[in-house]
């Protein structure tokens, strides 16, 4: 009775080490499944197919419909633009003067009188 429990242990033994291999097979195989990069990299065009299809069906259901109109936009008669708008205005004139400026240095190295010329014509 001793041998054949040593044997009973030993098939389970095996049985067990080939279902731990399995397991960590199994384990290995849905990651790998559920790996986005890998799976780009085994099936590219598939997968870019997909994402023109989404795009596709995406787009359909968020663009608006050609019969949708839109009201026209309005401001009060009374509207005063904030602070903040004023000093970015303010920094918009101020940073296309300065690219004017630096732009007829430039054009002036180029072409030697320009400056004046362009001068003369304001």
């Amino acid at each position: 009775m001793g041998d054949s429990t040593r044997q009973i242990e030993r098939e389970i033994a095996s049985a067990r080490g080939q279902l731990e291999d399995n397991i960590e097979e199994l384990k290995s195989r849905v990651v790998d499944a559920a790996d986005w990069k890998k799976q780009f990299e085994r099936n590219t065009w598939v997968a870019l197919g997909m994402a023109f299809g989404g795009g596709l069906v995406i787009s359909a259901l968020v663009r608006p419909s050609a019969r949708t109109v839109y009201p026209a936009r309005t401001v009060p008669g009374d509207y005063k633009p904030s602070a903040i708008a004023d000093v970015w205005d303010g920094v918009k004139a101020a940073a296309t003067s300065f690219a004017g400026a630096k732009l007829i240095e430039v054009v002036n190295e180029a072409v030697p009188g320009f400056a004046d010329h362009y001068q003369k014509s304001r």
